[in-house]
């Protein structure tokens, strides 16, 4: 169901219709004294498991009433707010909503200002702090997306936390934030101690200028028993050392794909490293069948200069029998 909700008139309405459904969607600005009452009669569904407000001025406000009504129904398993103007003080709210969501599975809030990086914010730190502290505590918690919501070095020692500490988390999506080089290194102590964590997304991060944050991190992955796809897309040129030798610091055995190429260089049982570089074109099929056979492959890094990431490829690496470190750049 799709919700316009644009006057306060439709709220009796849009009450008695959300008691019936149970994926609730509500899209487009919003008249922001309605938007709190459709936030509660949302929360205090008994039947409502999916609920998205996007692009609303759902503000600080309304996610307080949502979250407080969403405590007396246990059974949401996703919720996304991206674009609903929450702010840090929002983060409070979310963090003890999800300590009482066992059935939580997916948290979306990108594109929201939730920290303030041209002040460092100490606001914007403590919110996101309160909101890993949920995260941590949520059992059931496998997806969080926090792209483009201004998160900054300061708020890394949080989500560093989060990482290392939550047992359910398997992608944490933090793209177009502006992470520097100190968030990079403190994102990297979090890592290795995380049971979960499969997918880390870093695309297009304002920081890593220096070559030695892109190290700290990658050090980080290579420790890590469950990480397997980091995304580093628009993230610096240059490809870490780190990725240049295997886990026993010797040499990567070195096969590259890529187009126009007369021949795509030799590929053996021996290879550890396989480089991908868009556009691959007809190599997709090609490359996807051979990944399997590839014995003794450790890292797959995949040059995507733009392009989306190819499915195929994503899924043979995943299927892998040494869960391969897929990076994408």
């Amino acid at each position: 169901m799709c919700v316009d909700g644009k006057a306060c008139e439709l709220v009796l309405a849009f009450r008695k219709t959300v008691n019936e459904e149970k994926n609730v969607a509500m899209r487009g600005p919003q008249n922001p004294e309605c938007i709190p009452r459709i936030a509660l009669a949302i929360a205090m569904s008994p039947v409502a498991r999916c609920i998205e407000l996007t692009d609303s001025r759902l503000h600080n406000t309304g996610c307080r009433r949502l979250c407080a009504g969403l405590g007396a129904s246990p059974l949401i398993t996703r919720l996304n707010l991206a674009n609903a103007g929450l702010e840090a003080e929002s983060c409070a709210h979310l963090g003890a909503f999800l300590k009482t969501a066992p059935y939580m599975n997916i948290l979306g809030l990108a594109d929201n200002p939730l920290c303030d990086p041209r002040r460092d914010s100490a606001d914007g730190a403590r919110g996101i702090g309160a909101l890993c502290d949920g995260i941590i505590a949520a059992t059931s918690l496998e997806v969080v997306v926090l792209s483009k919501c201004r998160i900054g070095d300061r708020a890394c020692i949080a989500l560093a936390r989060a990482i290392a500490g939550s047992r359910a988390l398997r992608t944490l999506v933090l793209s177009e934030n502006p992470i520097g080089d100190r968030g990079f290194e403190t994102l990297a102590l979090g890592v290795p101690h995380s049971t979960s964590l499969q997918r880390l997304d870093l695309d297009a991060t304002s920081g890593a200028g220096k070559p030695r944050a892109v190290e700290a991190l990658m050090e980080g992955v290579r420790a890590s028993f469950s990480l397997n796809i980091l995304n580093v897309t628009r993230v610096g040129a240059q490809e870490p050392r780190a990725i240049g030798s295997d886990a026993n610091g010797k040499p990567h055995r070195v096969a590259n794909y890529s187009l126009p190429l007369p021949a795509p260089s030799p590929v053996d049982a021996d290879t550890t490293l396989l480089r991908l570089v868009a556009p691959l074109m007809g190599l997709v099929p090609v490359i996807a069948r051979m990944i399997p056979q590839l014995e003794k492959l450790q890292v797959v890094v995949m040059h995507t200069l733009g392009a989306q990431p190819y499915p195929d490829i994503v899924r043979a690496v995943l299927a892998h029998p040494n869960a391969p470190l897929l990076v994408i750049k």
